[in-house]
């Protein structure tokens, strides 16, 4: 395997999605702007809630368990034989999607009821309407998914990406020009449009020789053993989204404005984790794959190790520094319009606990996708279902104690036990270098604490009122300290990325 091939591919994703959470986040801050924290955000979000529960089953589940089988095709027998399963599945899966949509706009009413049971009738009315405009956008998130997957198997990852960019144009587009007259709706067929979006943009990427034709619908053994995990598949990446969701249903509960909180705290947190769990992850897949099929296990060791290291480095200061300047954070990123300063404090300490979870977020993607490179979906779902139970046990004990916060707290330490459990059902396939790793977590936690300490008394000191001056002002100071520190104490991580940025750069 090429290090410079997997620096290049880890690249591409990575600025790709810097460019995805761009648009996302303008996305989110037009949304908050629009809607605030109100009885139309609560509807609004349940649904997006539940398209987080049921998208992952149709694309991630699929990718999970398509990419090993597609990827063993191209290299085995070359890509008009993969390209012929890829045909299966297409026609397979559309019939599936074409079901599914159909399911959510008949019952769309019983869904709302069971996920969000807490809503008023008026609002859980509105929550039923907006479920079935979206509907049909399941049919299109579950083709731009296979066709995500071939192209990143074909090397393709600015392709397989750039859909990110483009599924929230239509909702930026409709909120900005056409919420004040049409309302909330307009928002959900802006959900539709993204996702026909995200399909298009990727078909010009196609440039193998693939074309899409009716084949018959008859499976070899290889291509059965694959349909058999897939249901495990489905199922494991729609456990882990059934975290999101018990929040939200234990939120509908509380006051008015809980589920928009949790879910504007919870997408901050999702920038930071996917920028670099998701890049890694995603870019790493085929090649790990490919090191499992050759048995180079110490490889796979070695690749999970580093990536560690580097996610490491990046985002425990990450996760300090927003735990000192939460308030601050949520300011500068949603405060305007209908957002106002108390939707500002909710939506802060909600933050603070998600973020505890941040690196551990990105881990555990990563993990996960090493479990399906061995084949082994049973553990993979074994560990999600244990995440999941976590989580709703101590979603029910945390809130009556702490109430939002306490869905938050039990988020992050549900991903904490994810990762160890993960790391658990690894050892029979890896061993990675567990103190060695711990050593340079602890080093980086002091490095990253002793900055933002600084920055949290200088800026208590000079009592800026521009909340963008103070978050600059907290991110200067903060990397410079811990720069220094993790320098002067010889900090693997450290040098790791800069080795990485440098090849980086000979790799263009």
């Amino acid at each position: 395997m090429n290090e410079r091939k997997i620096i290049k591919s880890v690249s591409i994703v990575f600025f790709v999605l810097i460019l995805a959470k761009i648009v996302a986040f303008v996305n989110d801050a037009v949304l908050a702007a629009c809607l605030g924290i109100s009885s139309d955000a609560d509807a609004f979000y349940t649904v997006m809630g539940i398209q987080q529960v049921i998208y992952p089953m149709l694309s991630v589940g699929i990718w999970n368990v398509f990419l090993p089988e597609y990827k063993k095709n191209i290299v085995l027998a070359g890509s008009k034989k993969a390209d012929v399963l890829a045909n299966k599945l297409i026609l397979l899966f559309t019939g599936i999607s074409l079901a599914v949509a159909g399911a959510i706009f008949l019952f769309s009413k019983q869904i709302v009821m069971v996920c969000a049971p807490g809503l008023t009738k008026e609002v859980s009315a509105l929550c039923s309407e907006l479920l079935q405009i979206s509907a049909p956008l399941y049919v299109f998130v579950l083709l731009s998914a296979i066709i995500a997957t071939m192209l990143q198997c074909h090397e393709r990852f600015l392709g397989s990406q750039i859909r990110e960019v483009a599924s929230h144009i239509p909702t930026i587009v409709i909120a900005v020009f056409l919420y004040d007259k049409f309302g909330v709706k307009a928002l959900a067929y802006g959900l539709v449009l993204g996702s026909l979006l995200r399909l298009l943009v990727e078909l010009p990427f196609i440039n193998w020789g693939y074309h899409f034709s009716f084949v018959r619908l008859q499976f070899n053994m290889d291509e059965i053993r694959m349909l058999k995990k897939m249901p495990e598949a489905l199922v494991t990446a729609g456990v882990e989204q059934i975290n999101v969701l018990a929040d939200k249903i234990i939120a509908s509960l509380m006051e008015p404005g809980s589920i928009s909180a949790l879910n504007y705290a919870q997408k901050l947190v999702n920038v930071f984790s996917g920028l670099f769990g998701t890049a890694i992850g995603t870019a790493l897949y085929p090649q790990m794959v490919e090191c499992v099929a050759r048995k180079e296990y110490r490889k796979v060791e070695e690749i999970i190790t580093q990536s560690i290291f580097i996610i490491g480095f990046l985002m425990i200061p990450i996760t300090i520094g927003s735990i000192f300047f939460a308030g601050t954070i949520i300011e500068c990123v949603f405060q305007r319009g209908e957002f106002g300063s108390t939707a500002t404090e909710l939506t802060a300490m909600t933050y603070q606990f998600y973020i505890i979870g941040l690196i551990f977020i990105a881990i555990k993607a990563i993990l996960t996708n090493v479990l399906y490179s061995f084949g082994d979906t049973r553990n993979a779902l074994r560990v999600s279902i244990c995440t999941v139970c976590t989580n709703i046990i101590l979603n029910l004990i945390l809130s009556f104690y702490m109430g939002i916060r306490g869905l938050a707290l039990a988020t992050a330490v549900a991903s904490i036990v994810n990762v160890y459990v993960s790391l658990w059902f690894l050892r029979k396939y890896i061993r990675l270098p567990s103190g060695k790793i711990y050593k340079e977590v602890i080093k980086t936690i002091i490095a990253a604490m002793t900055g933002c300490f600084a920055a949290y008394l200088c800026l208590l000191n000079l009592k800026m009122d521009n909340p963008y001056i103070s978050i600059i002002t907290a991110i200067a100071i903060c990397s410079i300290l811990y720069g220094a520190i993790m320098y002067f104490t010889k900090s693997e991580s450290m040098e790791l990325s800069i080795r990485y940025i440098k090849k980086l750069g000979k790799t263009r």
